[in-house]
């Protein structure tokens, strides 16, 4: 075993029991059936509780010792640290080990279906480092190049929430703000990276959309933002409130109204076949300013018609 095993494999005997047959890279608790210890890595899961990391994290996540604390423990041991990092919120110091990265996208290299279903190839999925982990597929976000959160996704049941709980929302690929004057904002991080497969410059958020104010000044370099959320009136409601926030002279709102199915988005759109330049003809055409939508709005209260052509 390594040195962070060994450390390990002290503390969860320690506090629940560990059963380990020489050999074996694992061990398993006896009082907890899902935390698991492996030897190899140098890391524990705790499936049931959502929580997975080296020695610092199970000091800080299991034992609830403080950050300082945990550290001041560990100088005791040989403790080979990683690069983990408190993030400060409301609810108080968040754990955050960013080699869990690595570790899912290396474990999800044979669970990719979920995102082969959204029409993702293995470089874009190599690329943004997705992975898997108990049941759910995963996507890392970053801020300014340092890990922050994954957002963890399933079908069945549909589920969508963080992995790290009140670390609240953050923009996704927001690095590229810098480099670009242009910029595609899509209501969830699947529909951005379809987005960027196909050669257009997107961000999202893990917030369904949602716009902190927080986030305006790294739109500075930005003239050009097509917003480009879901067919729902969700979809078109928070696209008009993101807006009004960024600028409605340099914001241009496309829901996919032309598509009949209700929450069509990036995703179904070249999912079914369309290109690139297919996309930026229709947001040529149809792509509006708040002001324009208020028009059609008050047209149709008129007419109760809507005389929009459908592709």
């Amino acid at each position: 075993m390594n040195t962070n095993a060994e450390i390990l494999s002290n503390l969860i005997n320690q506090d629940f029991g560990l059963i380990s047959k020489e050999g074996s890279r694992w061990g398993k608790s006896e009082e907890h059936s899902s935390l698991v210890l492996d030897k190899e890595r140098g890391i524990f899961y705790w499936n049931s509780e959502g929580v997975v990391g080296d020695p610092l994290v199970y000091l800080t996540k299991v034992r609830r010792l403080t950050f300082e604390d945990a550290k001041e423990y560990l100088k005791n041991f040989q403790y080979t640290g990683t690069h983990v990092y408190t993030i400060n919120t409301k609810k108080g110091d968040i754990v955050v080990y960013p080699k869990l990265v690595d570790i899912f996208f290396e474990d999800g290299k044979n669970r990719r279906d979920y995102f082969y279903e959204r029409g993702l190839t293995d470089d874009t999925i190599n690329r943004f480092r997705l992975g898997f982990y108990n049941e759910f597929f995963l996507v890392p976000f970053f801020e300014d190049g340092t890990f922050r959160n994954f957002q963890m996704r399933k079908d069945k049941p549909k589920t969508i929430r963080s992995y790290y709980k009140g670390v609240g929302p953050i923009l996704f690929n927001s690095d590229i703000l810098k480099v670009v004057s242009t910029i595609y904002y899509t209501e969830g991080p699947i529909d951005a990276i379809v987005l960027m497969q196909n050669g257009l410059p997107a961000i999202s958020s893990n917030s369904g959309g949602s716009f902190l104010m927080d986030w305006y000044s790294k739109f500075s370099n930005v003239k050009k933002i097509y917003l480009l959320f879901d067919n729902d009136n969700a979809g078109r409601n928070e696209a008009k409130r993101v807006a009004e926030i960024l600028g409605t002279t340099r914001c241009k709102i496309y829901c996919f109204e032309d598509f009949e199915e209700a929450g069509y988005d990036p995703v179904d759109f070249f999912r079914d076949g369309y290109t690139t330049t297919e996309l930026s003809n229709i947001l040529n055409e149809k792509s509006l300013y708040t002001f324009q939508m208020e028009k059609i709005n008050e047209r149709n209260r008129n007419t109760s018609k809507f005389y929009g052509n459908r592709i």
